[in-house]
């Protein structure tokens, strides 16, 4: 189905975006709902996608989902500009997340999501369509991890665009950024043209106006 992007100056990178924050929501079950029953498909730092009814949610409503919600997608795309992976972050397949924890603190290590969670880098490369993925681009919403760059390295991945370096100077990002300029990997800040994108699913329903002759 073809979808309608209300907001212009819309790039074929901030497509991508849109593809792999989609990923994020993808199961009814996870996917929450803001106080006035809008759904929320995808959230990312700067992007955020309605979808179903309009208008969309109220800035307060969308930033509470966003901090009990926010999670990490990673679109591949190879040198034709098409998208050959995608993933999030998620428990292993077979692990419940019913069963396993998703919280970030706790008073054991093992009742934090930490030991558990694949990372949406893993999982964009163990999801691929195509035979590799070597000499490819990969968009993701946070900055890899060292082992995340471990795998991307492995993997042949020439280029990295992350849209926020938060942890910059955690050890886990400084380990990575030395692994990448070891190993000639490209990782470059993605800056978007808008800060919105908006995708109207009613309007497949709506008829063209037209004027009789």
């Amino acid at each position: 189905m073809k979808q309608k992007v209300t907001e212009v100056g819309i790039t074929e990178q901030d497509n991508y975006l849109v593809q792999f924050n989609k990923e994020i929501y993808r199961s009814a079950s996870i996917i929450p709902r803001c106080k006035n029953n809008h759904r929320i498909v995808g959230v990312g730092r700067d992007l955020w996608i309605s979808s179903g009814l309009s208008p969309p949610p109220r800035q307060d409503h969308l930033e509470q989902i966003v901090q009990e919600h926010i999670q990490v997608g990673a679109c591949i795309v190879n040198s034709e500009n098409k998208i050959v992976g995608i993933g999030y972050n998620g428990m292993p397949n077979g692990c419940s997340d019913d069963v396993l924890p998703w919280t970030r603190a706790g008073a054991d290590r093992l009742d934090t999501k930490y030991p558990y969670v694949c990372h949406a880098e893993l999982n964009a490369i163990m999801n691929k369509n195509s035979a590799d993925v070597k000499g490819c681009s990969m968009y993701v919403a946070l900055f890899p991890c060292n082992e995340c760059a471990k795998l991307i390295i492995q993997a042949g991945i020439k280029e990295v665009i992350f849209m926020s370096d938060k942890y910059h100077d955690t050890a886990e990002m400084t380990a990575a950024r030395r692994m990448f300029d070891l190993a000639g990997i490209i990782y470059r800040e993605f800056k978007p043209k808008c800060n919105k994108i908006i995708i109207d699913f009613d309007s497949i329903n709506s008829r063209p106006s037209q004027k009789l002759l």
